[in-house]
């Protein structure tokens, strides 16, 4: 495998998101467009990426840091539509094999970069799909017909080819293309289809940031260590764990000394930052003569889960 140039394409406009550039919205506190930089950089380190080049709107150049990455890596200004980007940047390359990937996939693998500069070569290209799983409909004015998916599949990013060919391909047939691919196919070269990830999807929607957000956000996670001790007593019920069992002796307590269910509700409410179930429910207090230890634990998660947690 010899080093490709990695075109990451950042010029959209975000017409559909509000009007605020996409690929300038954080994304677990990073910009959108620095997550395949970054990718970009590890892939450097390994000898798959050479260089990156990074194009971006025309006049928009400030907003993105070409200083402190461990690689070679400039920034481009794009044109007045994806094509016309894609070419500026592809032109600026300097290595014989490329791969073009959108800036508004930020979770492609380094696998998945890996397995399409490995099977470019100056005159075959490559790119990741997935198999359609929807049901697919043409519509037709007010009615729809069904389409035939299972010869459908869905083109990622980044794609790869010979960047002398690409070009050529681009020029010619790449203006009013959806992605480089077409271009590249309608000159009549062969392109490899290989396997793409789900999660590699292209955010497009405002509800499309929301879902990368939620995969990002780092959750605080929390264990907790409960433990409890009651003496054995002749004609106690002997309950653990909520289960009655057949015993000549029991648990002697002011509930119903079930130690399990003590246990794991001192070990939830350690693990929140709360009071120990002595605090929630003293033995002092007569409500909880007998109680229902079970109970007393389904009180535990509705105050845990009431403060934020989930169990």
């Amino acid at each position: 495998m010899i080093p490709c140039s990695l075109v990451i394409v950042a010029a959209g406009k975000g017409q559909r998101m509000g009007g605020i550039p996409k690929q300038l919205e954080l994304i677990g506190n990073r910009p959108m467009w620095q997550w395949s930089v970054r990718k970009a950089e590890s892939l450097h380190a390994k000898g798959i990426v050479g260089e990156c080049i990074l194009v971006v709107s025309p006049g928009e150049e400030e907003h993105f840091s070409n200083k402190g990455w461990r690689m070679p890596f400039r920034v481009v200004p794009g044109g007045e539509k994806r094509a016309n980007s894609v070419l500026n940047g592809v032109m600026a390359c300097s290595c014989d094999v490329v791969m073009v990937h959108d800036a508004a996939r930020p979770f492609a693998s380094e696998d998945l970069f890996a397995a399409v500069a490995d099977a470019i070569s100056a005159t075959n290209g490559a790119i990741p799909v997935c198999h359609v799983t929807d049901a697919l409909k043409r519509r037709d004015g007010n009615s729809v017909h069904p389409v035939d998916r299972d010869s459908l599949v869905a083109a990622q990013t980044p794609q790869g080819f010979g960047r002398a060919l690409l070009t050529e391909s681009l020029k010619t047939y790449g203006h009013n293309g959806k992605d480089e691919a077409e271009a590249w196919v309608a000159r009549g070269h062969p392109l490899s289809l290989i396997p793409g990830e789900r999660n590699n999807f292209k955010i497009t929607y405002p509800e499309d940031l929301v879902l990368a957000r939620k995969i990002t956000t780092v959750k605080e996670c929390r264990t907790g260590i409960g433990f409890d001790v009651h003496p054995l007593q002749p004609g106690r019920r002997l309950i653990l764990g909520g289960v009655h069992i057949p015993s000549p002796l029991g648990l002697y307590g002011h509930s119903d000394a079930d130690v399990v269910a003590h246990a794991v509700s001192d070990a939830i409410l350690g693990a929140a930052g709360e009071p120990d179930i002595g605090m929630l429910f003293p033995a002092s207090d007569a409500l909880y003569k007998d109680a229902d230890s079970m109970d007393l634990l389904k009180r535990v998660v509705s105050i845990v889960r009431s403060k934020g947690w989930s169990i």
